[in-house]
């Protein structure tokens, strides 16, 4: 059936909203700390110039470079295939010749020669270090107001979601992907916040955060009416509640170890583990979210470092089949209804979307999800604006980068702000599935900080 147009009014307007918070936020820009990008673009140089010389020392000999300075790409395919005999595990879709791409490098990276895996690993620090300071540090364009102002979209990502361009805040580096970021015992090693931490507020301002707390997962969770899954979301950490289902009694009694003794203590490694087996659960939760096979799991795991099995990956997803058997049910009675009528909606505003008559399962699996959080973000970042331009007129809006958003506000108004995020971006939202309706508060996480974190 075609949407009927006047019934998507709503959405008009919703996004009317929305373009005119994009255009604010355009509008306000973002400080950037000039002195500590300095000082981040010496760590990286530095760090690139230890990468190389590790791949060098792989291969017993240096590494023919470019005028600009770079390494050689016909040099780098001989010390991969000719130095090292690397066997050739992607080809080139528009050439056919041995590819040495990021995906390539990672899945070398966890291989069991050596040699090939010290210069994979050499290879993809350096890379990373050279596109940290290149894109996300020299790029940026300060205006005069010594700000950066990119353009933000809500018009263009067909799920609702906002994007971001000059530059993309959504793609800056975090956590262990970001070689500025050093932390010990929980806490930031200064001054190395990160390329985030380039951002910072005006003086007498602080930066106010919130974060949806798992919102795409809990929006699969309400939007299928499964009921393993709301239980698992409504635990409180599905990731480790899953990690639990898949790893079994061995994460329980890790986890239990962890909590008995101090992660502080050097002679405890109890705490790596933890992290390593709860992210191998996240990565499995989000396939099942956008009902990913095992072969793209796979890839993933390796993508991350994670040293794992086609075979056990897969029985692991047959465990979460029968876990969460009512979701993959829903799944499989919404393709149908879909490949009947040929659109995919959100479950919250009912934005459609046309997929045709024959669409990709995974296609249509995410739609849902990342409309249902859009719709979210979309119905409560124009109720903060409008309460923040009645409340706090000095406070500015600065970012929404996913599930996230970020303002700018006076010092001395921070604690009455964040009182008033409680009450405004936590509304209350009825999903309707399978006969049943749900209302739903989706929580938000709260941070007040110096720098953007």
């Amino acid at each position: 059936m075609i949407p009927n147009p006047h019934s998507a009014l709503h959405i008009y307007e919703a996004d009317k909203k929305c373009a005119a918070v994009c255009t604010l936020m355009s509008q306000n820009g973002f400080r950037f700390d000039v002195d500590r990008a300095a000082v981040y673009i010496d760590k990286l140089k530095g760090l690139e110039s230890d990468a190389l010389t590790r791949a060098e020392s792989a291969i017993n000999r240096p590494l023919k470079r470019t005028k600009t300075g770079g390494i050689s790409v016909k040099d780098m395919h001989g010390a991969f295939f000719f130095d090292l005999g690397a066997p050739v595990l992607k080809r080139s879709e528009l050439t056919g010749k041995a590819s040495i791409d990021v995906n390539a490098l990672r899945a070398y990276s966890v291989c069991a020669d050596p040699a090939l895996r010290y210069l994979a690993l050499a290879i993809l620090d350096r890379r990373k270090a050279q596109k940290i300071r290149s894109t996300y540090i020299q790029k940026i364009i300060l205006d005069a107001d010594g700000r950066v102002h990119p353009t933000w979209h809500n018009a263009g990502p067909i799920t609702g979601r906002f994007s971001c361009s000059g530059p993309s805040f959504m793609q800056l580096p975090r956590g262990a992907s970001d070689p500025t970021y050093q932390e010990s015992n929980g806490k930031v090693v200064e001054p190395w916040g990160g390329v985030r931490s380039l951002y910072v507020p005006d003086p007498g301002y602080v930066i106010v955060g919130f974060d949806k707390s798992q919102l795409e997962l809990r929006v699969a969770a309400y939007t299928t009416g499964c009921p393993a899954y709301i239980a698992a979301i409504e635990s409180g950490d599905v990731h480790s509640h899953n990690a639990k289902l898949v790893f079994g009694q061995a994460f329980i009694d890790e986890l239990n170890e962890t909590k008995r003794i101090k992660a502080s203590d050097p002679k405890f490694k109890g705490t790596v583990l933890y992290v390593k087996i709860r992210t191998q659960a996240k990565t499995f939760i989000f396939a099942l979210n956008y009902m990913a096979g095992a072969e793209t799991i796979y890839a993933q795991c390796i993508a991350a470092g994670l040293q794992v099995k086609l075979r056990g990956i897969q029985a692991v997803l047959n465990k979460l089949h029968r876990q969460y058997k009512h979701y993959y049910d829903w799944q499989a009675e919404n393709l149908l209804k879909i490949k009947a009528c040929g659109y995919v909606y959100s479950p919250i505003m009912q934005r459609a979307r046309w997929v045709g008559f024959d669409p990709q399962p995974t296609e249509c699996a995410n739609f849902p999800i990342q409309a249902g959080a859009a719709d979210v973000m979309n119905t409560e970042l124009p109720l903060l604006h409008a309460a923040q331009q009645k409340y706090f007129p000095k406070a500015k809006l600065l970012a929404q980068v996913h599930d996230a958003v970020y303002s700018e506000v006076p010092r001395a108004e921070a604690d009455s702000y964040v009182a008033m995020l409680e009450d405004t971006c936590q509304q209350e939202f009825s999903i309707s599935t399978s006969g049943s309706e749900f209302k739903v508060r989706f929580p938000i996480d709260i941070d007040v900080s110096e720098r953007w974190k």
